[in-house]
């Protein structure tokens, strides 16, 4: 972004926040799988 391509950097976010949601995703689904809430 610092080098103004910022659609490439738009693009790079956009990819890792699907894979940082997917990582939420599986460590809340552990949290709730260890205290058997549902």
């Amino acid at each position: 972004m610092l080098t103004g391509q910022y659609e490439i950097s738009i693009a790079a976010y956009d990819e890792n926040e699907i894979h940082i949601l997917a990582m939420a995703d599986v460590m809340a689904e552990g949290i709730i799988k260890q205290f058997h809430i549902y």
